[in-house]
């Protein structure tokens, strides 16, 4: 018992840091972000038993998921949360057009209506989250080529349409 609390222990020092900033590009908020933190490990404690064998490398990246996964929850929860804090966080940066930015994200937000969920999540962990295609293979248990295949097409897919909106 004491070996396992030891383990846990210690993913959350080596991973703690990591998954507050993740969280931290989308929420400004300190108090909600340690809150979703503590969320985070809670659920990874909870799981510990049924994933410990595993390796090191699928207990990081399941920890990346849960993040992911309850950083999802939150917003599904507090809609209203994520449109407030982006126009707080324009209003903060002098160099960005309000009407423009809003244009700009309703454009992004047609964009992305278009593309199936995974689509969007392959985009997104590689345009948002600036993982690597092994690390996306990884997380979505695919083949590496299967991953940068599907990346690509998305990416073309997105050029016609963004081609037939400027026609």
């Amino acid at each position: 018992m004491i070996r396992k609390n030891y383990k846990i222990e210690e993913y959350y020092k080596e991973n703690k840091k990591y998954i507050y900033n993740y969280i931290s590009k989308y929420l400004s908020s300190k108090e909600d972000i340690d809150d979703l933190v503590s969320v985070i490990f809670i659920k990874f404690i909870a799981k510990y038993n049924d994933i410990r064998n595993k390796g090191e490398k699928f207990i990081k990246n399941y920890l990346f998921k849960i993040a992911k996964t309850k950083l999802i929850d939150f917003f599904r929860i507090n809609k209203k949360y994520q449109t407030y804090q982006i126009i707080d966080n324009i209003k903060n940066n002098e160099n960005i057009d309000l009407g423009d930015y809003i244009q700009n994200k309703l454009i992004i937000e047609k964009l992305l209506s278009i593309l199936n969920n995974e689509e969007k999540e392959i985009l997104i962990l590689k345009i948002v989250d600036n993982l690597t295609f092994r690390e996306i293979a990884d997380l979505k248990k695919m083949n590496i080529n299967t991953v940068i295949w599907k990346f690509n097409r998305v990416v073309k897919k997105l050029e016609k349409i963004k081609e037939n909106i400027e026609k």
